[in-house]
């Protein structure tokens, strides 16, 4: 799992992440059992960090948004 990659995705990245992780442990451990028991703990750890991501999400705050929330700092708004 690659915490900086995951960290830096957007909501809806996270959503899609977390459906295609769950799709392949469906598909690959549910149903066929190809996929190792490591390698299924795995992905149900990366399911479970996307989660939490989700929980906390927070998008980056880009130069506009920081100018117009300092502005309305200084005038009082």
């Amino acid at each position: 799992m690659n915490k900086e990659y995951l960290d830096n995705l957007s909501k809806d990245q996270l959503d899609t992440r977390i459906y295609d992780l769950n799709n392949e442990l469906n598909q690959e451990w549910h149903l066929e059992r190809i996929m190792t028991l490591k390698t299924a703990m795995q992905l149900q750890s990366e399911v479970a960090y996307c989660k939490a991501l989700l929980e906390n999400f927070k998008p980056e705050e880009n130069q506009s948004d920081r100018f117009h929330r300092h502005m309305e700092n200084i005038n009082g708004e």
